[in-house]
């Protein structure tokens, strides 16, 4: 809904690939970051490890379920 409106604005000094990959960047920050907080408290040793695992994995996975979405891509 937010990058429809900014494309509709006529938002032109980003364009909506890199508003796109920007909010990939960010979910995927928040991600790795909710992760290393979770491990923190169930692992005293590691947890960053897990977390960087745990992330890398989510993002594989995701990347293999958009190769059978029609009109998506893993660029």
């Amino acid at each position: 809904v937010v990058l429809r409106k900014l494309h509709e604005s006529g938002a032109t000094w980003l364009t909506m690939h890199e508003v796109r990959k920007i909010a990939h960047f960010l979910l995927y920050m928040i991600l790795g970051i909710s992760l290393f907080e979770l491990f923190r408290t169930l692992f005293t040793r590691h947890h960053a490890l897990y977390a960087i695992l745990a992330a890398a994995l989510y993002a594989t996975t995701d990347e293999i379920h958009q190769l059978f979405i029609t009109g998506r891509s893993s660029e």
